[in-house]
């Protein structure tokens, strides 16, 4: 294999996990394989055997969708190509050059009457990336007769991109619940009362939610002077305006509680953390740089135990923990209040963080507060 083939390999392996992160990028990214595995056309899709249905594929732009629809309304049922693709093990491809000669192309409905004229394709290879519950992803690749069949170099080739095709497809599964619930993450924080506040580097104001809006009218926890936010009781405005510059410079959340203007200790709980240029979030507030999300006591969880066991696989203990972080406690207060000891808690944690994709306390609490919870 050439320097130039090299190179669209590490092109296409690179395009495959950015699609995994920003699932729009999946056609560009299969156009890089298509390109370097010698083929014109693709087919993507996760596909629901049962329901008969692809709640999710995208295709060549050489293949229109009024052919996929022909497709799916008839010839699905009569393409031989699916009892090679239905005997798949998970990882593995199909060459259909291998089961299919000339002779049994020349009779084939599906070849004559569909492949051929209508979306000009002879040789294909299949793969079976991924089967996830009840859905599956698949994968069909396909190259004009004038071209000839696959060589044993270009299907090398598609052996070699096939791992890194099964784990950023299953990347993308696992992150999928995750991208959906930041995506919201404003409509979910106005739902449950959260009051966000967005700001930019040097701390004002640039967006604020309905809740957020109501807390300011009430002034009895923060305020907007000028376009500065600022804590009601005089004695913390000068910790909170220190502490917004300390994030701003340092990058790592805080987490504190207010005293509310009429002197009630612990009336509000803030979570100050940046927000990083390519965050889902930034686009829905107002581009700010920081965030502030501020909680009063007594406010619980969108979610319940059981939706934390099923979007993140916690177990019992530590759905426990991460709602009671959520909910305002700190870790010694949960180890007291839980009857366990330090170590198990932070052994808790950690299989939390590792199971949520997050790296510190504040992030996994920002993560939770922004889940929708069930309706």
């Amino acid at each position: 294999m050439g320097t130039q083939s090299a190179g669209d390999f590490d092109e296409a392996v690179a395009a495959l996990y950015e699609a995994a992160v920003h699932p729009q990028c999946w056609q560009s990214a299969l156009s890089r394989v298509a390109a370097f595995s010698g083929t014109e056309t693709f087919h993507f899709l996760r596909w629901d055997p049962m329901a008969r249905s692809a709640p999710f594929n995208v295709h060549a732009d050489c293949v229109s969708s009024s052919a996929i629809e022909r497709y799916n309304s008839h010839y699905w049922s009569v393409d031989p190509r699916r009892r090679l693709v239905e005997a798949l093990a998970v990882g593995e491809m199909a060459v259909c050059q291998r089961h299919f000669s000339d002779a049994f192309v020349s009779r084939s409905e599906l070849f004559q009457d569909y492949l051929l004229p209508v979306i000009g394709q002879r040789y294909t290879w299949f793969a079976r990336p991924l089967v996830a519950g009840s859905q599956e992803i698949l994968l069909a690749m396909m190259r004009g007769e004038d071209r000839g069949p696959f060589s044993d170099d270009e299907i090398i080739r598609v052996q070699r991109v096939m791992p890194h095709l099964q784990r950023a497809s299953r990347l993308w599964i696992d992150t999928e619940q995750l991208r959906e619930s930041a995506a919201v993450g404003r409509q979910v924080a106005d739902a449950s009362g959260l009051a966000l506040f967005g700001l930019d580097e040097a701390c004002r104001v640039v967006h604020t939610n309905a809740q957020a809006e109501a807390m300011l009218r009430d002034g009895q926890h923060l305020l907007q002077r000028g376009a500065q936010l600022q804590a009601a009781h005089e004695p913390d405005a000068a910790r909170l305006r220190e502490t917004l510059a300390d994030v701003v410079a340092s990058r790592c959340p805080q987490r504190f509680a207010i005293t509310s203007r009429s002197g009630e200790p612990h009336a509000c709980f803030l979570t100050i953390s940046t927000l990083p240029a390519g965050s889902p979030l930034r686009p829905k507030l107002g581009a700010a740089a920081v965030l502030v999300m501020a909680r009063r006591p007594g406010r619980t969880s969108p979610l319940a135990p059981e939706e934390l066991a099923r979007l993140f696989g916690l177990t019992r203990a530590e759905s426990a923990l991460a709602l009671a972080l959520t909910n305002g406690k700190a870790l010694d207060e949960y180890v007291a209040e839980a009857g366990v000891s330090m170590s198990t808690a932070r052994t808790h944690l950690r299989a939390v963080f590792d199971k949520t994709y997050t790296r510190r306390q504040a992030d996994l609490v920002r993560l939770l507060l922004l889940l929708p919870a069930a309706g």
